[in-house]
């Protein structure tokens, strides 16, 4: 059942990339579609995939090597060592998550230089609620992590519905915060992005981050 979920999406994503006429490719899964299962706990979401060329294309579908964030080569880096990619390492790591059992991906899959550049973005944002609707009924994850609460935390709330508890946890940068929504049965948190505001491994924002997730952990590089 999973995986005909999966290859429905991947088909629907396609036609609309056609339909939208876009042109500079898409992603959909940053992790392996194995992670589109009944079993997996946790998931991490991103806005949508960024650059001015296509790239990553025999991965768009999903990343069969392992998670972008260990395996791929952003830039210049080495694979795995991009800024990014080694905050959100960290993110796992503290949260005691494995790379294999977390599904990760993005909520809308067509690629732009920034959001700001994709045409069409409100279209674009109600085919990622829709394919994320199916995804996260069938999955039903104890805990969703975006990254990008000011773009994504209404259209997931959308989807998850009315919460218990909501409110805005200060990650110590400013006047940034993080969203906090709890359900009965799962938690949502809303970052900020990790490539501008790196507050993971960050002192100034461990409390907060303690705040946002209870099972954090103390890491040690």
């Amino acid at each position: 059942m999973e995986q005909k979920l999966f290859q429905d999406l991947v088909s629907s994503i396609r036609n609309k990339y056609d339909e939208m006429d876009y042109k500079l490719g898409w992603r959909f899964l940053t992790s392996p579609k194995s992670t589109v299962s009944k079993n997996t706990d946790s998931v991490f979401i991103t806005l949508n995939p960024g650059g001015s060329v296509i790239a990553h294309e025999a991965q768009q579908e999903s990343c069969e090597d392992g998670s972008a964030y260990l395996v791929e080569q952003w830039g210049k880096n080495t694979p795995g060592n991009a800024p990014l990619q080694r905050q959100i390492q960290s993110l796992y790591r503290h949260l005691g998550w494995e790379f294999d059992d977390v599904l990760s991906g993005q909520f809308v899959p067509f690629r732009s230089p920034s959001w700001d550049d994709l045409p069409n973005r409100q279209c674009a944002l109600q085919f990622g609620t829709e394919i994320w609707s199916k995804l996260l009924d069938v999955i039903q994850p104890s805990t969703v992590i975006a990254m990008g609460k000011s773009k994504l935390r209404n259209p997931i709330c959308t989807i998850l519905g009315s919460p218990e508890y909501s409110t805005n946890v200060s990650v110590g940068w400013g006047n940034i915060t993080a969203g906090l929504d709890i359900y009965p049965d799962y938690r949502f948190v809303s970052l900020p992005h990790l490539s501008r505001f790196q507050i993971i491994d960050r002192p100034e924002s461990e409390a907060g981050l303690r705040e946002l997730f209870p099972n954090w952990r103390r890491y040690e590089h």
